[in-house]
């Protein structure tokens, strides 16, 4: 029997910066499509060597405990295969505490990963060109939220 997919991604690249969007509570199956998400659209830009990768989390609602193996091996695949950089982009709250415990506690970012959680465009965007990733505020705000729907 296949396990349900929970949680909602979707990768867009933007030149060398991979942009995840999380949206919901996942669990492994939604864990494994985004990490298969990413490892393709990463063979589809043409395997760069030097990349960033931002997850929007802003919609994320956390993770069953037995995704921590899959995340494990997709910060050890994204590492070896070019990415130098992570930005966690997340309103400061609830979710953004628990990662910071969870990552205290059982770190799934390996000690000396150049991460950084961000709870605004503008530092996320500041946080990349500090490391020569170039990416602009329209360009990144428009991939991450939904447009709002007009009332009928």
């Amino acid at each position: 029997m296949a396990i349900p997919v929970h949680g909602d991604s979707t990768v867009i690249w933007i030149d060398n910066i991979c942009v995840s969007i999380l949206n919901g509570a996942f669990n492994e199956a939604g864990i494994e499509r985004w990490l298969s998400q990413v490892r393709q659209s990463w063979q589809l830009q043409g395997r760069p060597t030097h990349w960033a990768s931002v997850l929007d989390m802003f919609n994320w609602q956390g993770r069953t405990p037995e995704c921590e193996p899959l995340m494990r091996e997709g910060v050890a695949w994204s590492r070896s295969h070019g990415l130098q950089f992570r930005i966690l982009m997340m309103e400061r709250g609830t979710a953004n505490v628990f990662f910071q415990l969870t990552q205290k506690a059982n770190p799934v970012m390996p000690v000396g990963s150049d991460f950084a959680v961000c709870a605004s465009y503008d530092d996320a965007i500041e946080q990349l060109r500090k490391r020569d990733f170039i990416v602009s505020l329209q360009q990144l705000q428009g991939l991450s939220r939904p447009k709002p729907i007009e009332p009928l």
